[in-house]
């Protein structure tokens, strides 16, 4: 399983969109399973975290962080 971070918000113009993170097998799944969790957000980035300290901070720490 792959960590990503998506970007969603409501507000088209806001410059500080939050950060969500979702474990899943790739890109779509993690679209697919963000949007049905959370429905009313738009979804504007969905990246893949691939620096194994970040990775293992957010995993590590879930209570700072929304991970689904």
């Amino acid at each position: 399983m792959k960590l990503f971070d998506i970007t969603a918000d409501y507000r088209k113009h806001n410059e500080n969109k939050p950060h969500y993170y979702v474990v899943a097998k790739d890109k779509k799944s993690a679209r697919a399973k963000f949007s049905h969790r959370i429905s009313w957000l738009d979804i504007y980035g969905c990246e893949e975290i691939t620096d194994e300290a970040r990775k293992t901070e957010i995993t590590s720490h879930s209570y700072n962080y929304i991970v689904f």
